[in-house]
């Protein structure tokens, strides 16, 4: 496979306002043109505010896509409805996953962990706990040296700060030097509502 296909989408915000007639016109662009190989949601699907009922409702509206569908939590998620509840409802099977893809390494970290449990919220600062940051060293250990890996999390990585600010993960540094001597080739993040490249 010479090309690899991910939809992305974040920052929905469902909730108080409802956001799904906007999803809706993603997944459909998804289904009709795109045909990714997977779809993620990169965090904040909820809004705040929120609760149940409005994830529900979001969630029905992003699982027609036609590709798997994958959700990164992000801080809102995390204060509406606390992150076992979101899990539940969206059917995640886990808070941080990878797999490979084609040519193409792909992982999905939770950065949405408080420094004082799992649901007080991260807030503007993401944390990533110590049993997920050895999930990815072994995770990493048993790739070939030059395989090409792309990340996704809520909080953005390798950003610098002065774009991140305080909306950044307050262990990214630790972070970065698990992957320091990897073919990372790219990361993307929400969280902050502005574009942005960097290459």
């Amino acid at each position: 496979m010479d090309v690899v296909k991910i939809g992305v989408v974040t920052d929905v915000h469902q909730g108080p306002l409802d956001i799904s007639p906007y999803l809706r016109r993603f997944v459909d662009d998804m289904n009709e043109n795109f045909h990714p190989d997977i779809v993620i949601d990169l965090g904040d699907f909820l809004g705040y505010p929120a609760g149940e009922k409005e994830l529900k409702l979001i969630n029905t509206v992003f699982s027609e896509c036609e590709a798997p569908c994958y959700h990164t939590l992000g801080n809102h998620d995390v204060a509406s409805v606390g992150r076992q509840r979101f899990k539940e409802i969206t059917r995640m099977k886990d808070y941080w996953t990878s797999m490979t893809i084609g040519f193409l390494h792909v992982i999905m970290l939770d950065g949405a962990w408080g420094r004082w449990g799992p649901d007080i919220g991260a807030g503007p600062s993401g944390h990533i706990i110590k049993e997920e940051l050895e999930w990815l060293k072994r995770d990493l250990e048993g790739l070939p040296e030059d395989q090409p890996i792309i990340i996704f999390c809520h909080y953005p990585i390798g950003y610098p700060r002065i774009l991140t600010g305080e909306g950044a993960l307050d262990n990214e540094d630790e972070l970065m030097r698990i992957l320091r001597g990897y073919n990372l080739i790219a990361t993307f993040g929400g969280h902050h509502h502005y574009g942005g490249y960097k290459e």
